[in-house]
């Protein structure tokens, strides 16, 4: 049991508080990581955690070994893939919190296109919607949603900008009233998400026109109301990435297309670390360049994407 194991063991308790969530997540027992931390903390004459019954957290101590534990091991990462960089060739795991709003087969694609590239990172991915703690959850990478992130100590990089698209099945839209306007939604049945109280926002050739939708469903999950707007049960305003697929297979048609939602950043969000390890950048900036290119295709395509 070497001195760097004891400090990714160290490191991993430290950023989950929890010796059991660590354990997990280092494939090893809860007395192993005890054992290491103890050992650690005979080797320094320190205690580095305070242990009671119910919890454990960091003595300063702790706090101040774990900021320099932390560099090192990026530090001694990104040495390593530099010597191994002769090819470009990038390892280890990459544990990812993705939203479902963005649609988990968009999400899947673009997983799959970095492993292929990269063969020897393991991708563990997870979709949800809620804001996970990234540090106790042990992630290194949450893509998030939204034009005002919450403060946190967490560092957010803007990759990527999406708009919502108004679309409804050509079932739905055959047996219905057409609608030329934004003002004849509400004779519409609309599929709404909990948090759209406040409105449908859309700009067009006279301005911003704000509706206040109305239906037989609200959900708090986009896919639920994908379904629904598959089904022909009514409209949908959806976030393109999750739409796409169905608008591509012609299952959904967009609506009054010469309206736009306002912009919403997808960003990523990862814990403050001074070296960030190299899978993890090299993953951002992949997102990045293929978000870009998702732009100008469908600029190119006349698609109201933006």
């Amino acid at each position: 049991m070497g001195k760097l194991t004891r400090m990714r063991t160290f490191c991993r308790a430290a950023e989950t508080l929890n010796f059991s969530r660590a354990a997990e997540l280092l494939g090893i027992s809860p007395a192993m990581v005890s054992k290491q931390v103890s050992a650690l903390e005979n080797e320094l004459g320190v205690r580095l955690f305070q242990r009671s019954t119910r919890r454990i957290r960091l003595t300063a101590e702790g706090l101040r070994y774990h900021r320099r534990c932390r560099t090192l091991l990026n530090e001694l990462e990104a040495m390593e893939a530099g010597i191994r960089a002769g090819s470009d060739t990038l390892e280890g795991p990459l544990r990812l919190a993705l939203p479902t709003d963005l649609g988990i087969g968009w999400s899947a694609t673009l997983v799959s296109a970095f492993l292929a590239r990269h063969p020897g990172v393991h991708i563990g991915s997870f979709y949800h919607d809620d804001w996970m703690d990234l540090v106790e959850n042990g992630f290194d990478l949450a893509i998030r949603l939204g034009n005002r992130l919450p403060d946190s100590s967490l560092i957010a990089r803007r990759v990527g900008q999406m708009r919502m698209v108004l679309c409804a099945s050509p079932a739905y839209l055959e047996r219905q009233p057409p609608i030329r306007h934004p003002r004849d939604l509400p004779r519409h049945n609309c599929l709404c998400r909990h948090d759209d109280r406040s409105g449908w926002r859309l700009v067009g050739p006279a301005g911003e026109e704000r509706i206040l939708p109305d239906g037989n469903l609200h959900s708090n999950d986009g896919q639920a109301l994908l379904v629904a707007a598959r089904r022909g049960l009514g409209v949908a305003l959806l976030p393109r990435p999750l739409a796409q697929a169905a608008l591509a297979a012609g299952e959904l048609r967009q609506i009054l297309p010469a309206y736009r939602s306002p912009e919403i950043g997808i960003h990523a969000v990862y814990p403050h670390q001074a070296f960030l390890p190299p899978r993890v950048r090299h993953f951002i900036d992949f997102l990045q360049q293929a978000l870009t290119r998702d732009d100008a295709e469908r600029a190119r395509e006349a698609v109201n994407w933006h």
